[in-house]
């Protein structure tokens, strides 16, 4: 029973940490603006108006609409926070006397006061410049210091509050906790946060097939560096919801259970991503080769089902969803350095004990769909993406895990 503890602990503590860097790294990417971008795309999405491959992976977003953004956990961002106090929509007074305290700090109300007076000394002559006349420039001087700007410079964060506060709502409900918006953003780290918890659960259950449980444990540790490094170029939310699925899978296939709760998998990870739904129909094919009668018709429908539904998807039920990038990437991928860098990054440790598959039955029928995985991601996406290939890393991480600990015992011994 302890150890089920530590082990669901351990999953809720690193899903946390991964989970807080990448909403540091996605709800940020474009400052406050990439939240209102991010708003805007879910609501496309949901509304079945937005572009294509997304789109044809909608599930996760109506996940948020319907429940993560009705339980939304709040994350600590300290760029949001900042501006969201700078812009006085934090009344706490701890928060107004930071201000206060920073301001001073750093531009004393004597040094702001000098700088008043150097604009407005500014500011007449080049009134004077325009008018050539000193009455008028008196006139016109006076009308520009009844609107109060020196004030500006005696307490910004008033006059920022203020001017805040006349905007619309549409641009001010990213600083209202309780908005639409903000529960739509910390609703999507919310289920990003479960289905890392449960991504790393699932290792766990995965390496415990084929290592011993310390390995399987530490495993948990490892993988999380792959899921943080990840979020370095991340876009679709869908991929942690689709890879507990693809994790799922392989545990299924390898535990050889029955063909039907293998196709029910399939059809639900055809709604999240048809692309892994597929491979995963490829492994199951593969390790049960060769087919007898019994199994062909079983291979052929797990396998024809995330096909079909890759077309229905894109002729018939989002048939005006059109691609936001081309759909083609090879050349991007081939002229692009860090298509070729990071790849090689992230598979540099799993691929020196790649021979080792060879001696695992279950590797031994079933790696070649790494090839086609691959090269369908080098031709149709941006291999400088990472998370793309996290399937393959999950898929091959006990070999990593064995490997490593098996050298370092025997170097050890």
């Amino acid at each position: 029973m302890r150890k089920i503890i530590v082990l669901i602990l351990t999953a809720l503590v690193l899903a946390y940490f991964v989970t807080s860097i990448g909403f540091w790294l996605v709800e940020n990417v474009f400052s406050l603006g990439g939240r209102f971008f991010f708003y805007y795309s879910h609501n496309m999405y949901v509304e079945g108006k937005g572009p294509a491959p997304n789109q044809y992976r909608f599930v996760p977003y109506l996940l948020v609409e319907k429940f993560f953004k009705h339980i939304p956990m709040r994350w600590y961002c300290s760029p949001y926070l900042t501006v969201k106090r700078w812009a006085g929509f934090d009344n706490n007074p701890s928060a107004v006397l930071d201000n206060k305290l920073n301001l001073d700090s750093y531009l004393s109300l004597e040094d702001r006061d000098k700088l008043a007076n150097d604009v407005g000394g500014f500011i007449k002559e080049k009134l004077l410049e325009i008018t050539n006349n000193v009455m008028t420039t008196n006139i016109l001087l006076n009308i520009v210091n009844n609107l109060g700007w020196k004030t500006w410079f005696q307490d910004p964060f008033e006059f920022v509050s203020k001017l805040i506060k006349q905007l619309p709502y549409e641009f001010t409900q990213v600083f209202d906790d309780k908005s639409d918006l903000n529960k739509v953003i910390y609703g999507y780290a919310t289920m990003r946060f479960f289905a890392t918890i449960g991504v790393l659960l699932l290792l766990y259950f995965w390496m415990r097939t084929l290592c011993n449980e310390l390995v399987s444990y530490l495993s948990m540790f490892a993988y999380s560096i792959f899921l943080a490094f990840s979020y370095g170029d991340f876009l679709q939310q869908e991929f942690h919801v689709s890879l507990l699925l693809f994790i799922l899978g392989v545990i299924l296939i390898y535990k050889r259970k029955p063909w039907w709760s293998i196709f029910i998998l399939v059809v639900i990870q055809s709604f999240v991503r048809t692309d892994h739904a597929f491979f995963i129909a490829v492994i199951y094919g593969l390790y049960n080769f060769p087919w007898n009668k019994d199994r062909v018709p079983k291979i052929v429908s797990v396998t024809i089902f995330p096909i079909l539904m890759t077309y229905l998807l894109a002729k018939v039920i989002f048939p005006n969803a059109t691609y936001y990038t081309p759909l083609i990437r090879i050349k991007d991928n081939l002229s692009d350095p860090w298509a070729w860098v990071y790849p090689a990054i992230f598979f540099a440790l799993p691929l020196i004990f790649v021979q080792k598959i060879r001696k695992i039955e279950f590797y031994k029928k079933t790696w070649s769909w790494i090839l086609p995985f691959i090269a369908m991601n080098a031709l149709v996406a941006l291999t400088r993406e990472v998370r793309l290939f996290l399937p393959v890393v999950a898929y091959l991480f006990p070999l990593l895990l064995n490997g490593i600990f098996s050298l370092y015992n025997t170097n050890e011994n």
